[in-house]
Formats: structure tokens, C-alpha cells, sequence
């Protein structure tokens, strides 16, 4: 992912310089959510090597507990230091929030309808018609709607070309490719 980068300085403490043999407009969106590290905590460790370990945080909520491939805890941080910033006012009001997996849809389906779920996005059309006939939803318990915006959301199909190898680097075949997809 980061071939594009031939080195990297720091001139200062807080200043990183990218340097790079293409156009760095297009991969500059990797970095966007890229979290940084202090060299620290990177110092004694393997990165070649799996970790359960709690990582550094510096957020609003801490990492506390985990079960691996079951849940994870988040706790609030009291002493947060951007909770009084304009931009967080009003957030990060939850003392804890836990987000449980489940590694099968149908389960967690069933968990949504027994109250165990909070939020459920659901991205195949054949529960979306037929598997929420529930009294929950009669009851008003279980809200079901669509968003606000239009938007689609959720795991849906996306196509993804990697514009540096043939045949997709041709703007022509990029563009047909569009057109092909253009159903309305």
C-alpha cells in the first residue's frame, strides 16, 4: 500500500515529510485515517508479530475490555483532553459501549428481534421484506426505516479498478466500464 513513498523524514517533532515518486494527490487519502503512534510504544515490539495487547489510545473512550472474536468495551476517559473543544461538545455523553460480534447474521438477526442490539444495518433485501414481521416493530420497540439521505449504506457490492495496471490505466475502458454499469 505504501510503495509509492520512497522516504520518509522528520525534521522537527512534529513535522513528517513524504517523500514520493508519483502523484501524491491520489494516495494521500490512505493517511487520512492512518492512526499514528509513538515510537515508544513501537519501540520493543515485533510488528511481524499478532498482539491481544491493548494498543495507545488518546481518544475519548479507552479500549477496556476484550474478548477476542466475541466483544469489545469501550470506557469513557473523564479526563479527556479535547472534551472541552466546540467540536466535541454535546459527544461522547456514554459512560461505556460495547460492540458484540457475531460471525453469523442469522444469530445476530435473531439478537436484533430479542433486544440484544441496538443498531442493525441490514444489506440483504430478502430479510429486509420478510424477517421483520416482529411485534417489536408493532410495538414500536424495533424502528425500521431508511436513511435520511438516500445514501445506500451497508456491505454492498463496489468495484474497485487499479488504474495503474492494463487494462484500466486506458481512460477509455475506465470510461466504458462506467457507462456498462449506468443501468438507469
Amino acid at each position: 500500500m505504501l510503495r509509492w513513498v520512497s522516504h520518509i523524514d522528520a525534521p522537527d517533532p512534529l513535522t513528517v515529510v513524504i517523500h514520493n515518486e508519483f502523484d501524491a494527490a491520489k494516495q494521500l487519502p490512505f493517511f487520512v485515517n492512518m492512526p499514528m503512534a509513538p515510537a515508544h510504544y513501537w519501540r520493543d515490539r515485533d510488528l511481524t508479530e499478532a498482539t491481544i495487547e491493548l494498543p495507545v489510545q488518546s481518544g475519548p473512550y479507552r479500549l477496556s475490555e476484550a474478548a477476542q472474536g466475541r466483544f469489545f468495551t469501550y470506557t469513557r476517559v473523564p479526563d479527556y483532553w479535547g472534551r472541552e473543544l466546540a467540536v466535541n461538545r454535546g459527544r461522547f455523553n456514554f459512560e461505556t459501549i460495547r460492540f458484540d460480534k457475531y460471525l453469523d447474521a442469522t444469530v445476530a438477526r435473531e439478537a436484533l428481534r430479542a433486544g440484544n442490539v441496538d443498531l442493525w444495518t441490514e444489506t440483504d433485501l430478502r430479510h429486509w421484506l420478510s424477517s421483520y414481521d416482529v411485534s417489536a416493530v408493532e410495538r414500536g420497540w424495533l424502528l425500521k426505516g431508511t436513511l435520511a439521505s438516500g445514501v445506500r449504506r451497508g456491505s454492498g457490492l463496489r468495484l474497485v479498478l487499479n488504474e495503474k495496471r492494463p487494462p484500466f490505466d486506458n481512460v477509455k475502458v475506465r470510461e466504458a466500464l462506467a457507462f456498462a454499469f449506468d443501468f438507469e
